[in-house]
């Protein structure tokens, strides 16, 4: 039997009603509980006002309409709109099956298409290898290693994430960027780590969400929608750290420069 609006509007605002719908029930059991649930509603493709009510009413489910306008600067006709899409969707994602593991089991299929690369090491002496470790050490979340020598950068980070991989209780990730793209980055981070098509940019945000991580991005240069994505990777992600290597500025806020260029010929 398909799953109805009314018993999707009871799981997400109402979940203590549940017990008595066994179909409802049976969903959350098979997810292991409301909560891993509630995450996999969130890797569903929705439109971002959609994805923005969604995450106030799992944040607050018993909370009145007017709380949600409040929390979301919108008038009730907008909020009745966009919870009639939302119901929409997500009851449609359901009933064709197309809901996505949760963010735990994903996070761990984007760790085994993301492992660092062999060892490579590097001059230590380098100023660069230094200020790196030196700038993880004052807990700056968001370096580039700018230049213009691709297999050096690559080689001091690689080093770098050698050197620093056990302080990070989810170890870390390498990305290669390399190949030319016109993607956006969460789009790129989604066919890198080899995961369902139909996650958006903002289901690969949760990915990260809750990890102490160091995320390396080689070879990145800027998309035009990365800038506000990467602000809310660094928000949602507070114990989340990027290292990238680029052959400019990423004009982002909060990024530290640490500059190379190709050693001098011998």
């Amino acid at each position: 039997m398909p799953f109805t609006e009314e018993q999707i509007a009871d799981l997400i605002y109402a979940p203590e009603k549940v017990i008595d719908q066994p179909q409802i029930a049976q969903l959350i059991q098979a997810y292991g509980g409301i909560q891993p649930c509630y995450q996999a509603l969130k890797s569903i493709p929705l439109h971002d006002a959609e994805y923005r009510l969604l995450l106030a009413i799992l944040a607050q489910p018993g909370a009145s309409v007017d709380d949600y306008l409040q929390q979301l600067h919108i008038h009730k006709a907008t909020f009745h709109r966009h919870q009639r899409k939302l119901l929409r969707n997500l009851t449609h994602a359901l009933n064709q099956q197309s809901i996505a593991q949760a963010p735990s089991s994903l996070f761990e299929h984007f760790q085994r298409s993301a492992g660092l690369p062999s060892h490579l090491s590097t001059d230590r002496t380098l100023l660069a290898y230094q200020r790196t470790l030196q700038l993880l050490q004052q807990g700056v979340r968001l370096i580039n290693v700018v230049g213009n020598d691709q297999v050096l950068q690559q080689q001091l980070v690689l080093d770098v994430a050698h050197q620093v991989q056990t302080q990070f209780t989810h170890g870390c990730l390498w990305v290669d960027l390399t190949t030319s793209s016109s993607q956006a980055l969460g789009l790129r981070l989604r066919d890198y780590g080899q995961l369902t098509p139909s996650l958006n940019g903002n289901s690969i945000l949760e990915l990260f969400q809750g990890r102490h991580v160091l995320l390396i991005l080689c070879g990145y240069q800027v998309h035009a929608d990365d800038a506000l994505w990467l602000r809310r990777l660094l928000e949602i992600a507070p114990n989340l750290v990027v290292i990238c290597t680029s052959s400019q500025r990423l004009k982002l806020y909060g990024e530290f420069l640490v500059p190379i260029s190709s050693l001098p010929a011998a």
